[in-house]
């Protein structure tokens, strides 16, 4: 049992958090993508769309990251 006090408890609740919801990322121009084969029901992935979301949310995080970086220097140093 994890106890909410424990840096374990801390620790997977953060990794939780960081987990996106499925239900919000879903899209109506993402379910276009996934095309239902007619032989045998199973669903196609379009991998160029799907390495190209995942590009864009790479840059996302990366332009988030940065930004927070600059405004804990700007903190640091003061006005």
């Amino acid at each position: 049992m994890l106890l909410p006090q424990s840096s374990a408890f801390q620790l997977l609740s953060h990794r939780l958090q960081c987990v996106p919801n499925p239900q919000l990322m879903r899209s109506g121009h993402s379910e276009a993508a996934a095309k239902t084969s007619p032989k045998d029901g199973s669903v196609r992935i379009d991998y160029n769309e799907l390495l190209q979301h995942f590009e864009k949310v790479q840059n996302k995080h990366l332009e988030v990251r940065h930004q927070r970086a600059g405004d804990s220097m700007e903190r640091r140093l003061g006005p």
